[in-house]
């Protein structure tokens, strides 16, 4: 009699062990099964996702094509590592504008005094808050905010925003109204919060 009570406990304890590792892999089985499961869904929903720059191409191309002129524009107009390129910005701008803008924006005035070369300050694009207001035939006319860094002598940047006036004509796939509106000085005083 002595001798079944070790056997007994032996055998138990053999059971509940593989008892205890079937549940753990099987618990593991369920894990993996359901992560893959959920992988394969947040891909799915990622594939047919579409972004809001692809949804404004597809329902509005001639904004979408307005935005990108737009951006590529300011891109050249504010990216201004030295005095060169601030001699250079209005013949690289040149073809994404029309002849009337050359005449008249603001961007496209030559620097005579060499500002930059004087100043030692060099700027560069942040971002552009595009803003279209309208579309009437080929002419979609926006607002912009354009963001910039600005430094002199590779100090502390600071940032300026530029707000333009701005329309694109589709047929010429060409910037028709190039209107600096403004120049405002974004600040924040951190003892109001």
């Amino acid at each position: 009699m002595m001798k079944k009570k070790p056997t007994i406990f032996f055998a138990l304890s053999i059971v509940i062990l593989l008892g205890s590792i079937a549940f753990a892999f099987f618990a593991n089985h369920q894990e993996t099964t359901a992560n893959q499961a959920l992988s394969k869904t947040n891909r799915e929903l990622k594939a047919s996702k579409k972004s809001n720059t692809d949804l404004i191409s597809e329902k509005q191309p001639d904004i979408a094509a307005a935005k990108k002129a737009f951006n590529d524009l300011f891109q050249i107009d504010w990216t201004l590592p030295d005095q060169a390129a601030l001699d250079k910005r209005a013949s690289l701008m040149a073809p994404l504008v029309t002849d009337e803008v050359q005449q008249k924006s603001l961007d496209f005035k030559p620097d005579p005094d060499k500002t930059l070369e004087q100043s030692g300050a060099s700027a560069t694009v942040d971002h552009v808050v595009f803003i279209p207001t309208s579309q009437l035939g080929d002419t979609v006319t926006a607002k912009a905010m354009v963001f910039v860094s600005a430094s002199r002598d590779g100090g502390e940047p600071g940032q300026v925003c530029y707000a333009y006036n701005l329309a694109y004509d589709v047929a010429k796939n060409k910037i028709s109204l190039l209107d600096r509106m403004g120049t405002f000085k974004m600040t924040s005083d951190s003892s109001l919060l």
